[in-house]
């Protein structure tokens, strides 16, 4: 016999008030709705009646294949991980994001979810977050929605218009000067990460595509050395490079000479850089500023290097096209970026970058 709405009407017998309770679950949605208390069973059951025309409404749209946030979800990580095609750091941050603040919406439907649905969960869930990373947690939501909209279960992307500016990374890149320091001291006390550091500034690297430099990659014959993977710190594995592009940069003699001799004494045989266990922890950053504080100098960070061979070339006067070749740049725009770093207008090989240590250590 089908329940009316007297079944969900409950009278309390000391204070004569009722309230009404309508409870029910479909696959992942589960709603318990209280209401009350009402001085009338009149009151009581119009309301109850309400809640039941909502339980019909949510079984209806069900039934017509209206999905779940939870079911959205659940797809999109499936087809994240499966048929994307991102890289594995991708999958494993939207992954990150989508687990840790996407829950929240878990009993919804997913078309019905709102902009201000979305602001809510920034404002109230990521409140210790910066910009960047609010940016980020909605730009993983963002892509849930986007796949639904693809496969023709919702219209139109909530998402859009929130957070959309850009916000581009601070550059840093050393003058000149630091970077003689850095390397002079550095072969003083024969630091461990000195070869790193000078490799990383020398060939203007990704971190990830230093630590992945093998012997083979290296022509002393032609004086080349040849990108053609990195090292992604979060899945552990070896890729192509960024924007899959293999690239040929040329050795400096200085760079050259100092990479045979580490050859010669070495007992590596496939890798060419020493692996100190703070670059395995994702350190790097951390121990370049602890030297750069010994020796004072600027603090830095790690990308500093590859950011100071760039706008070293380009204050020599290297022309801009060639050093978006030589660090592997896709747009022309993001060279560009480190214009503003170098202080002048740029015209148009490496040797440039041979490092003078003589001041640093009694030389003339």
């Amino acid at each position: 016999m089908k329940k009316t709405a007297d079944n969900y009407i409950k009278k309390n017998e000391i204070t004569g008030l009722y309230t009404v309770r309508v409870s029910f679950e479909v696959g992942d949605y589960k709603k318990d709705s209280k209401r009350g208390p009402f001085n009338s069973k009149g009151e009581a059951r119009l309301v109850a009646n309400q809640l039941l025309a909502e339980k019909e409404n949510i079984r209806h749209k069900i039934k017509h294949g209206s999905l779940f946030w939870s079911d959205s979800l659940s797809e999109y990580l499936r087809w994240l991980k499966n048929d994307s095609g991102f890289s594995g750091s991708t999958i494993y941050s939207y992954e990150s994001i989508l687990l840790k603040y996407a829950p929240i919406w878990k009993s919804k439907i997913t078309k019905e979810i709102a902009k201000q649905d979305i602001e809510f969960l920034i404002e109230q869930q990521c409140t210790t977050l910066t910009n960047e990373g609010k940016k980020s947690v909605v730009k993983a939501i963002r892509g849930v929605f986007e796949r639904q909209k693809k496969i023709g279960k919702i219209q139109s992307n909530p998402c859009n218009g929130l957070y959309t500016k850009k916000i581009e990374k601070e550059l840093i890149a050393m003058t000149r000067l630091e970077i003689e320091k850095l390397f002079s001291e550095a072969l003083k006390i024969n630091h461990p990460w000195y070869l790193i550091w000078r490799t990383q500034y020398g060939l203007g690297l990704r971190p990830g595509e230093t630590f992945a430099l093998k012997w083979s990659d290296i022509s002393f014959e032609n004086g080349t050395v040849t990108i053609s993977r990195s090292y992604e710190n979060k899945s552990k594995k070896y890729k192509a490079p960024k924007n899959n592009k293999v690239r040929t940069i040329p050795l400096d003699t200085q760079l050259k000479e100092l990479l045979f001799l580490h050859k010669k004494n070495t007992q590596h045989i496939d890798f060419v850089l020493p692996r100190p266990p703070e670059w395995l922890q994702n350190k790097a950053a951390s121990v370049l500023r602890q030297f750069q504080k010994d020796i004072g100098i600027r603090e830095t960070n790690f990308h500093s290097l590859r950011a100071s061979f760039i706008t070293h070339l380009l204050n020599k006067n290297i022309p801009i096209t060639t050093v978006q070749k030589l660090v592997g740049h896709a747009d022309l725009k993001t060279t560009q970026r480190y214009v503003r770093l170098t202080g002048s207008d740029v015209q148009g090989s490496t040797d440039v970058l041979a490092v003078d240590m003589s001041k640093f250590s009694g030389g003339e």
